[in-house]
């Protein structure tokens, strides 16, 4: 009810004139991470345990006699005979193998609002509304940026503004492109005053984007990242769904189990019931 909302998130408003809205509160074991100082821990980590961190781009990986070659952008190459690529949506167009991958490659976008006031008791929130893109956000609560200012973010997870990218050259010019489309701007200008009257908007704003690799739904209309042999020695950890950050060192830690074990899955009973390795083989396009 709409007095429910009200006490628990006095700061949110929903219009129940237009229709009825279902919550569900997870107020324990939720929230947010930053995928920047996460990446850096577990680049550190790596490191810690024997890696060797390389800080440059992989511009792509191809076969030769027993091994594999990985081309260095501007440092030559590396050579190894087992490989597991994890590059997000760049993984599709790293090598031949990894071209027949039956991945979609979807605009990701999200709008920061900077606030002058913090907002400590927001959580999380995600919105599912029947309007696209009014009602399609996942919001974080303000914090700070590395630009030193505070924002609050609305991401937008709809279809309407969010357009498949067909090619490398296309998903290229949409990471250049560093900003959102202006649709979104406006959507969630308007929408963030309305779920929030009480916000203390600046007027400043800015965008993020990035791309989604979506893999192919199972019969139930799940989706999974794929985590298989593409071919001997040749591995690929990809196709996040837009939810791979926070699964991201498990995702991790199934794919170091099936590099690194005979059996090429993981090894105990207990992760082998709960994450068979059939859930998780990659599909490839249908050819012509």
């Amino acid at each position: 009810k709409k007095e429910d909302f009200e006490q628990h998130f006095p700061f949110l408003r929903l219009s129940f004139d237009e229709h009825s809205w279902r919550g569900l509160w997870q107020p324990r074991k939720a929230g947010h991470l930053s995928p920047r100082t996460l990446a850096l821990i577990q680049a550190a980590l790596a490191g810690r345990n024997g890696a060797d961190v390389i800080d440059t781009q992989l511009d792509g990986v191809h076969a030769e006699a027993e091994h594999w070659v990985l081309q260095l952008h501007g440092k030559g190459r590396l050579e190894a005979k087992k490989v597991l690529l994890a590059a997000g949506w760049n993984t599709s167009w790293l090598s031949k193998e990894t071209e027949r991958l039956d991945i979609k490659h979807q605009m990701s976008q999200a709008v920061l609002l900077e606030v002058s006031e913090p907002m400590p008791t927001m959580p999380v929130i995600i919105l599912r509304g029947p309007r696209d893109p009014e009602e399609y956000w996942y919001v974080l609560p303000p914090i700070k940026y590395p630009d030193g200012r505070t924002y609050l973010k609305m991401g937008y997870e709809g279809k309407a503004l969010n357009k498949v990218l067909s090619s490398q050259e296309e998903s290229q010019r949409w990471m250049q492109s560093g900003r959102a489309v202006p649709e979104l701007f406006s959507a969630a200008e308007r929408m963030a005053k309305q779920f929030f009257p009480g916000a203390a908007f600046t007027g400043q704003r800015r965008s993020i984007v990035c791309i989604t690799d979506a893999t192919q739904p199972t019969a139930q209309g799940e989706q999974r990242p794929y985590i298989d042999f593409l071919q001997k020695g040749l591995a690929v950890a990809s196709g996040g769904n837009g939810w791979a950050a926070k699964s991201s060192d498990h995702i991790g830690w199934l794919a170091a189990e099936m590099m690194s074990n005979a059996s090429g899955w993981a090894s105990d009973e207990e992760s082998k019931r709960l994450f068979p390795k059939e859930l998780f083989q990659a599909c490839y396009k249908s050819r012509l």
